[in-house]
């Protein structure tokens, strides 16, 4: 709606100056001298001009109405109009640019300009187009606007100005188009504005506004689009009778406030209205059923408010609706989707993170032109409908956190338009098809942890080339990872932690899974793998994050190779038969916060290079055969929270560096043959757990 009334300002501006355009042979006036000084002061004012095209056109060789960006008028020989959009130049407007006083349209748009703008901008009395947005102009929202009373247009959308909103802008009677969106602009919103009986756009979303809206804003009977989303501290309630004197409205948005109170049951007077906006805010009650008579709705979202009752059956009525969105809400029943069969237009459904209760019906299938479908964490029951699969179009499936039970429907795989598929947290059981992403080539992340389904991992797992997130954890699969998995270019996540998973003798997955360049985060805990950690760890993806082998039944010793790994933030090893040392390339691992080493078999000393990662925040080597003293450096690591050295051999004092640590929290010493003396700053700690020994003069 926004680029609709640009555009028809924009078009009609181009049609008043080319009416008056100079040719380009005409003689300039002697009063064309003061616009051209003013211009060559803002080329001067500009610190980048990426294109040259300033440089190179704005000289004294050719006459200003031949500039790029510049049109003149006939009538009074000046310029009226400066276009200098999408230019990508930066710099500052110099004060003289106020002496262009025919300029009828000046037009920034897009470019890195910064700095205040000079109040002598409102001697620009001609002044009826103004678009600012898109740059890095800033400080107190500037007064000079409120002086150009013949302004119909002023975006100055995405800035950085600061303050509060003048009330002084109602002073434009003539303002038909105002946007202030996404700057920092904060206090209350001028009630004065219902005297801009002549506005049709009025955008201050993204801002810092706070307050009730102004109940005179909904008097404007001209308004198309009011939009006032993410303002975050806009309060209050919207008025029973908003909609009253506003037959023209067709945008509402409203959302990610503070509103409270109940949702007006007159918004059927609104009979134009195609976006209702009102999600995220305070909202309760019930969704008025009145909502089903404005036939004219696109989009209606309502989700993250405190709404609770039923659907009511009339939002059937609104056969126009694309998107209808109710999700984080306290609406309960069951859902009959056959209301939703009318809706032709219909694209996006999202119940989600409520208290629906019932079976999925198999009415679903008729929605046929459905591509997201979100009905996470409800209490639906009973079988995935196999009509879901007539879904042709559908590109997202989201049922995770039922209590769906059964088979996954073969059908849900031969959707070819599948990318994200998520039935985590469900009792669905079976196998998973072996022709897996035959007939659904672009699946792109598949989510299925939590259930109880069982079998392998089938090998045509590869023909998902598309995938980036696998997450099987918390089945009941079985048998070989297969290295097929290493085929899955794209694939950042992979999780299969938490079933009873295996690795061939011949051939590690984890050396296959070193062409997936992309991976960040590798969870294979609570699989009986057995076997070692193989060398080729080291040149798994240098985005690689996490890695988590936590109960792997590996042995041997931890690769030096590991120390590649230079972006790792978390390695999970516990609970393995692992021994040897700590490898000293663990000082590579410069972004390393986690490092869980306990409960294996790992001894000799704790190495120094521990103390090089200066990012660690926990660092548990408890029930190992660590020896030696604990390393004084490891106060240096002033991130560290949890500190777990307990149930080793470690032999020596407390180094005195450990309790200079402000961030510790956790601390575990016990079961160690430490002495000396424990100081009185132990006691600042949540969990200090020391051994007793005769010789602490202090426990």
């Amino acid at each position: 709606m926004e680029k609709k009334l640009y555009c028809i300002f924009a078009y009609a501006f181009l049609i008043t100056i080319s009416f008056q355009m100079l040719s380009s042979e005409a003689k300039q006036p002697m009063s064309l001298a003061t616009d051209q000084t003013a211009l060559l002061s803002l080329k001067q004012h500009i610190t980048s001009d990426p294109s040259l095209l300033l440089s190179t056109n704005w000289t004294n060789s050719s006459s200003v109405c031949n500039w790029i960006g510049v049109a003149c008028s006939l009538r009074h020989q000046r310029v009226a109009a400066l276009n200098l959009s999408n230019m990508a130049l930066s710099g500052t407007i110099p004060p003289q640019l106020g002496h262009l006083s025919f300029l009828v349209s000046l037009d920034l748009t897009n470019n890195l300009f910064h700095g205040d703008l000079p109040h002598e901008l409102s001697l620009l009395r001609r002044l009826k187009f103004i678009s600012l947005r898109l740059n890095n102009f800033g400080g107190d929202f500037p007064p000079i606007f409120s002086q150009l009373p013949k302004l119909e247009y002023l975006n100055l959308r995405n800035n950085s100005f600061i303050g509060s909103i003048p009330k002084s802008l109602s002073n434009l009677t003539n303002l038909q188009f105002l946007d202030l969106t996404s700057n920092s602009l904060s206090g209350e919103i001028p009630k004065e504005f219902g005297r801009l009986q002549s506005l049709q756009y009025l955008g201050v979303q993204s801002n810092r506004l706070s307050g009730a809206i102004p109940s005179t804003i909904f008097n404007l009977s001209t308004l198309v689009v009011l939009a006032f989303m993410r303002n975050n501290e806009l309060s209050g309630s919207l008025p029973s009778d908003m909609c009253r004197n506003l037959p023209s409205l067709t945008g509402l948005y409203l959302s990610d406030n503070q509103l409270s109170g109940a949702i007006p049951t007159n918004l059927s007077q609104c009979s134009r209205l195609e976006i209702l906006g009102l999600s995220y805010n305070s909202f309760n009650g019930q969704i008025p059923l009145e909502i089903g008579y404005i036939t004219s709705l696109r989009d209606l979202a309502l989700g993250g408010n405190n709404l609770n009752g039923i659907l009511p059956h009339e939002i059937g009525n609104l056969q126009s609706l694309v998107t209808f969105a109710v999700e984080k809400n306290e609406i309960t029943g069951s859902v009959d989707f056959s209301i939703f069969m009318n809706m032709s237009s219909l694209q996006n459904i999202n119940l989600g993170t409520n208290k629906f209760t019932g079976n999925l019906s198999r009415d679903v299938g008729n929605i046929t032109m459905l591509t997201n479908l979100h009905l996470t964490e409800n209490y639906f029951t009973g079988l995935i409908p196999s009509e879901f699969g007539q879904l042709y179009h559908l590109e997202t499936l989201v049922l995770q956190l039922n209590s769906l039970s059964g088979l996954i429907p073969q059908e849900l795989f031969n959707i070819s338009t599948l990318r994200i598929l998520s039935l985590v947290n469900n009792a669905l059981s079976g196998v998973l098809p072996t022709h897996l992403c035959h007939a659904s080539p672009f699946l792109k992340r598949l989510f299925l942890g939590n259930n109880s389904m069982s079998g392998a991992i089938p090998n045509s797992i590869s023909n998902c080339s598309q995938l980036t997130i696998l997450s099987l954890a918390g089945n009941k699969f079985s048998g070989y990872i297969p290295t097929d998995l290493g085929k899955l270019r794209h694939l950042q996540r992979l999780s299969l932690f938490s079933n009873n998973l295996t690795q061939t003798p011949s051939s590690s997955f984890i050396t296959s899974l070193t062409n997936c360049r992309f991976l960040t985060d590798l969870l294979i805990a609570d699989n009986p793998l057995y076997g070692v950690i193989p060398a080729s760890v080291g040149n798994l993806s240098s985005m690689l994050q996490v890695f988590a082998a936590r109960n792997c039944k590996f042995s041997g010793n931890i690769p030096i190779e590991i120390g590649n790994l230079s972006n790792l933030v978390t390695l999970a090893l516990h609970v393995n038969e692992l021994s040897g040392n700590i490898p000293p390339t663990i000082k590579h691992l410069h972004e390393l916060q986690g490092l869980i080493l306990s409960n294996n078999m790992l001894g000799g000393s704790i190495p120094h290079a521990i103390c090089d990662l200066f990012s660690l925040n926990t660092f548990v080597i408890s029930r190992n055969q660590f020896s030696g003293p604990i390393p004084k450096c490891l106060g240096n690591v002033s991130s560290l929270r949890d500190l777990f050295l307990d149930s080793n051999m470690l032999n020596s004092s407390i180094p005195s560096s450990l309790w200079g640590l402000k961030d510790l929290i956790k601390l575990d010493l016990s079961s160690n043959s430490l002495n000396g003396f424990l100081p009185n700053e132990t006691r600042r700690f949540y969990s200090c757990v020391c051994e007793k020994h005769d010789q602490f003069g202090n426990s």
